[in-house]
């Protein structure tokens, strides 16, 4: 997967990671997602690979929607460093509108990517 965007950059903490489906998302559709959060005020939208990926600094929060052309699409993933026992995870919540196969080959592709940062920001 090509998406790494600007959370490898917001990331320097050691984490782990945790998957869910639309539980904690705050949205019941992924349109209904994109929508609400590129009309936030104060949020930062860009295209990376083909993905719009929505950064709300204030939460700490990186929202990535994968393009029509992915086979995921349409989905939306969330990211989000939390404290926890003294050391910083990433929240991962997912929304995934496609078949099975193609959502949970997007659940692993964003476990690798935080595996890959965690590895990074460690120095390993």
């Amino acid at each position: 997967m090509k998406h790494r965007g600007s959370w490898m950059a917001l990331v320097l903490f050691l984490f782990s990671s945790s998957a869910q489906a639309e539980a904690g998302l705050g949205y019941k559709s992924v349109a209904e997602a994109r929508a609400a959060l590129t009309a936030t005020p104060g949020v930062q939208t860009s295209q990376q690979n083909g993905w719009l990926v929505v950064i709300d600094k204030a939460s700490g929060t990186v929202w990535s929607f994968s393009p029509p052309n992915d086979q995921a699409y349409p989905a939306v993933v969330k990211r989000q460093v939390v404290q926890r026992e003294g050391r910083a995870f990433i929240d991962m919540h997912v929304l995934c509108e496609a078949p099975k196969a193609a959502c949970d080959k997007l659940v692993e592709d964003f476990k690798a990517l935080n595996a890959e940062a965690g590895k990074a920001a460690s120095g390993r």
